[in-house]
């Protein structure tokens, strides 16, 4: 058997050829690896513009609502006349139920303003709520609060849970109807349902800054809130004068 031994010369073209062939390969890995890290870049450079246009999106929608906010509280001119409300925000009277979830031993408040003096007032309704797994009874503290003869009068009864029971209606003192508290007791509670609260308006306001939209929704009385029961208390260890004279200097014990 004979062997044809190579010549030199195609011994190098069989080396530049495998040289060619490498280089191909590690060409076509660089380019991979650069495409790959052109659109790693290009994303987060997509997510950095997106960011900074949410804020400033969400900055627009927020001045919107203030806006919004400040004609709603500052004239009684009814609704569908109201001037000035910025373009991509819309006010309504909104009388749907509400949802809302409390802590065992925290509470929500309510803000009730009539929508004007012509109205009937209604006092608002717990309709039911549902509770995270406990081992009591679950219980709520409604209280409620009104304004006459320059103090505010509070009432407060407890109401334990009724299911498929008939709605709780909210009992008032005499007076001017400002504020209800719901507080929860022994339990917490996921989902109390509150239906007919007076006075209350919707207001959507969008903000968009280049593709990116954001939206605000807002749920506000007509008239700024009024609270006549508070949760805090002020202690001092010298006299306290209240007013805006000082005919004396406070007494103080050493």
């Amino acid at each position: 058997m004979m062997c044809r031994q190579q010549s030199p010369i195609e011994s190098i073209r069989d080396r530049e050829g495998y040289a060619l062939l490498l280089a191909v390969v590690i060409t076509s890995a660089v380019l991979s690896a650069a495409s790959a890290l052109a659109g790693i870049i290009i994303g987060e450079i997509r997510q950095t513009r997106q960011t900074s246009g949410a804020i400033a999106a969400y900055a627009a929608a927020e001045q919107s609502t203030e806006r919004a906010i400040f004609l709603l509280r500052q004239s009684d001119t009814p609704l569908d006349d109201l001037a000035g409300i910025p373009e991509g925000t819309t006010i309504e009277r909104y009388n749907e139920p509400q949802h809302f979830s409390i802590p065992e031993s925290d509470f929500v408040s309510l803000p009730i303003s009539p929508i004007s003096q012509d109205d009937v007032f209604t006092a608002p309704r717990i309709s039911g709520w549902e509770i995270a797994e406990c081992p009591h009874t679950s219980w709520i503290e409604v209280t409620t609060i009104t304004w006459q003869n320059d103090e505010f009068n509070n009432l407060r009864q407890p109401y334990p849970l009724n299911e498929g029971g008939a709605a709780i209606a909210a009992t008032f003192p005499e007076g001017t109807p400002v504020e209800m508290r719901i507080r929860a007791l022994y339990c917490d509670i996921n989902d109390l349902q509150i239906e007919n609260i007076p006075g209350r308006y919707r207001i959507v306001a969008t903000g968009q800054q280049g593709d990116v939209r954001q939206a605000i929704e807002t749920f506000i009385t007509r008239k700024p809130p009024a609270s006549g029961l508070f949760d805090f208390v002020l202690f001092s260890e010298c006299e306290v004068i209240k007013g805006g004279g000082r005919e004396r200097e406070p007494s103080c014990p050493l």
